[in-house]
């Protein structure tokens, strides 16, 4: 077993030899985490020419398998309301367009409560639009975390499925019920990869779910760069008791909360996150949040709701 950067510093067959594997929508997910400003039609190789101090890139162009990868196009959006990242690759003929995760930002989870009680998002809208626009050829969807939820929505909502070849969703929250009784015209297109002790990817719905190794403990465990492949893939295993709990309790909260108690509670939450000029999990981290809580604890909306929500809350942003 190794990691994705202990994997990038083999001699590995070139994609067109064995295919598009597991071991690449890590590489294409780890891409949109790059902290440069890409312009579209470079090569990773010049892209490397540039930041030559970064050694993920380094090792991508002078391994085989990716020196040839193209980044087509670059999208980036980040303001008040939407935190959007998400590239077009080609590597060696292979289209793939790969979303975002969130950045740490508060913005960008923000959006991951409002997917709870609204649909689509406004971040969500622009992934549509996006793959909209990219998707005229066959094409294989990726993404991770907030990423992952965004290629099951873009894919499930675009008007051109033909082109659609596969979608990873790497530990994303997945559908709403009614979007996922949608979505079974393209389950069979959808792998689902779940850390074993994932708190994100078991919120929602989603399909065709596969458990993976990871080096990390707590929420390094969501972060796919300590993901263990083996020969290509990623290593499977099984689902921890507490994630399954976790996926069980989400579902009982999607068949019985009021969408606008919900609503309230999250609202109300980041309000008085902005209040107090939190912008990051970091800044999170550093402040006095207990009187938010006792705030949330006043609100006029069912226990059920305030007790499940404090709770996530507390654990995704901790």
């Amino acid at each position: 077993m190794k990691l994705i950067m202990e994997y990038l510093r083999d001699d590995l067959v070139s994609i067109s030899d064995n295919g598009f594997r597991d071991l690449d929508s890590i590489v294409c997910s780890l891409m949109t985490t790059l902290k440069y400003d890409i312009r579209d039609n470079i090569t990773i190789k010049e892209l490397y020419l540039e930041h030559e101090e970064d050694l993920f890139l380094k090792l991508l162009a002078s391994n085989k398998r990716y020196k040839n990868m193209i980044i087509v196009n670059v999208e980036k959006i980040k303001n008040d309301d939407v935190q959007f990242g998400a590239l077009k690759l080609d590597i060696d003929g292979n289209k793939v367009i790969v979303f975002q995760g969130t950045d740490g930002s508060i913005i960008g989870w923000k959006e991951n409560f409002k997917i709870g009680y609204e649909y689509p998002t406004k971040t969500q809208k622009v992934a549509i639009k996006y793959l909209s626009e990219n998707l005229n050829e066959e094409t294989i969807i990726v993404g991770h975390s907030k990423g992952g939820n965004l290629a099951l929505v873009s894919a499930l909502e675009v008007k051109n499925k033909k082109y659609i070849k596969k979608i990873y969703n790497l530990d994303g929250p997945g559908y709403n019920l009614e979007n996922y009784n949608k979505a079974k015209k393209i389950k069979e297109k959808i792998v689902t990869y779940l850390p074993v002790h994932s708190f994100v990817g078991v919120l929602m719905l989603n399909y065709n779910i596969e458990c993976v190794k990871s080096e990390g403990i707590g929420f390094a465990e969501h972060n796919i760069a300590n993901w263990y492949l083996d020969d290509y893939d990623l290593v499977k295993s099984t689902l921890s008791d507490s994630s399954i709990k976790l996926k069980k309790k989400c579902q009982e909260a999607m068949d019985n909360f009021n969408e606008e108690e919900v609503k309230t509670i999250v609202e109300k939450f980041f309000v008085m996150i902005k209040e107090n000029n939190i912008k990051t999990k970091k800044d999170y981290k550093n402040s006095n949040v207990s009187y938010i809580f006792e705030e949330l604890e006043k609100l006029d909306i069912s226990e059920q709701v305030k007790k499940y929500y404090i709770e996530m809350f507390k654990v995704m942003l901790s």
